[in-house]
């Protein structure tokens, strides 16, 4: 029990959080937001370095997303909300592409992937 005590004050009297809570965090922020939807609805989380996306791109299309369910502007997060997601979620900063900013380890999903999850009622889910 002193060791406890011991890290406790060696971290300055803060608590460490762990993954898991860290990891519940992030997914009820997701799902309580509208770009949880979105990123369930329109995008694959691959992490895979060759999926790169404009982040213009995935503006545009949450944009369209929060149009055609009718969210509110005010209910919309911000490029820099989203930018805090894709971040957490392990999307990192891609290369410039024709000048324009953009992200690695995303990519938008496929009409056949769509029309497959409309058909068979399954959706991926974010972690």
């Amino acid at each position: 029990m002193l060791e406890g005590l011991k890290r406790y004050r060696d971290r300055g009297g803060k608590l460490l959080e762990s993954s898991s809570v860290t990891n519940a965090t992030l997914n009820f922020r997701m799902e309580s937001s509208p770009i949880g939807d979105f990123l369930i609805q329109d995008c694959v989380l691959t992490l895979n370095p060759d999926d790169i996306l404009g982040r213009a791109d995935i503006t545009d299309k949450y944009t369209m997303f929060c149009d055609e369910w009718g969210i509110p502007v005010e209910k919309r997060v911000s490029q820099k909300r989203i930018a805090y997601f894709l971040q957490a979620l392990g999307v990192v900063n891609g290369p410039k592409v024709h000048g324009y900013r953009s992200w690695k380890g995303l990519r938008f999903k496929t009409p056949e992937e769509r029309e497959r999850e409309e058909q068979t009622g399954e959706r991926q889910t974010i972690l």
